[in-house]
């Protein structure tokens, strides 16, 4: 607890005034509710979690950006914080899904399927940032999907849940800003044809869609801001799989849910910014520069 404290003491927020100002407007963020919600945060963690994963998480724990992350995430509703916390911990460094705390120790594997797929993570992709005077804005997950089909859906869900771990953790180690600012998630349903048949393998695996959807939207402590989908045609592919995924997902989660056509870069409503966009998917900025995450999260010695 005095770790804590003494930390505290020195925290000062890695953004500007006018993102404190959209964090007290929208979060309810204030210095004595920041302060007083990570103590409770810290104490209730411990008191239910035990000494022993107290000591283990230590270092986590007493880091009041690591404990914002949650909090920021929740509203300052240091309940919701707590169940937050409790199962990325858990998952990440835990047993709660065994399997993936083996996939996340298995570093060059993770890095040659984020190459292979494309799996692209970019800061600052939003058109128009909230205000003139503001410095930050969201940033996005993009995919380009792999042209191969998928022989093992489970194994290869593995791998996408690790990634996605992986790069809400670095975005956050990154950018404390994003706490704030959130993430959107870009996918170009064209790209995923060929991978119809893998995707009638998910579609026969309702336990682990629903596995996966409880990761994106329990564990993985994100504002989220739209999951967007590009070049998108209606098929009853694209209807069976909706209608699988709609009863895990809240009802804020289906309105973020947003599809364009063709002329996805032409309508006034799509909110990233074309230049923050990969080659690959449509945009102009270089595929090296999506993937170039990977390599510079591994540089920061992750330790797992």
């Amino acid at each position: 607890m005095e770790a804590l404290k003494s930390n505290l003491s020195r925290y000062r927020p890695s953004f500007d005034e006018a993102l404190l100002v959209k964090a007290e407007k929208e979060l309810g963020e204030t210095p004595e509710k920041r302060e007083e919600a990570c103590v409770s945060l810290y104490v209730r963690y411990v008191s239910q979690e035990g000494a022993d994963l107290g000591e283990k998480y230590k270092d986590q724990l007493t880091d009041p950006v690591y404990l914002l992350r949650f909090l920021r995430v929740s509203k300052f509703n240091v309940e919701k914080a707590l169940a937050k916390l409790k199962a990325w911990l858990d998952h990440m460094y835990g047993n709660a899904w065994p399997e993936l705390a083996v996939r996340l120790t298995e570093t060059e594997r993770l890095k040659k399927w984020v190459i292979k797929n494309k799996s692209m993570l970019i800061q600052n992709t939003t058109k128009e940032l909230d205000g003139e005077t503001m410095k930050h804005g969201a940033w996005c997950s993009m995919n380009k999907a792999t042209m191969e089909e998928i022989k093992d859906m489970p194994d290869n869900m593995l791998d996408v849940a690790a990634v996605s771990m992986i790069m809400v953790d670095y975005m956050y180690r990154k950018d404390e800003a994003a706490q704030i600012c959130g993430m959107y998630t870009l996918k170009d349903a064209q790209s995923a044809k060929s991978t119809s048949n893998s995707t009638w393998e998910f579609l026969k695996n309702p336990a682990l869609l629903g596995k996966m959807i409880k990761l994106w939207t329990k564990t993985l402590a994100v504002r989220n801001r739209g999951s967007l989908t590009i070049n998108q045609e209606e098929s009853f592919l694209y209807k069976s799989l909706m209608a699988l995924i709609r009863p895990f997902m809240s009802e804020k989660m289906i309105q973020r849910q947003k599809k364009w056509g063709a002329d996805w870069k032409d309508v006034e409503d799509f909110p990233l910014d074309l230049k923050r966009i990969p080659v690959s998917l449509g945009g102009s900025l270089s595929d090296e520069e999506g993937l170039a995450w990977i390599d510079d999260y591994y540089k920061e010695s992750v330790k797992f």
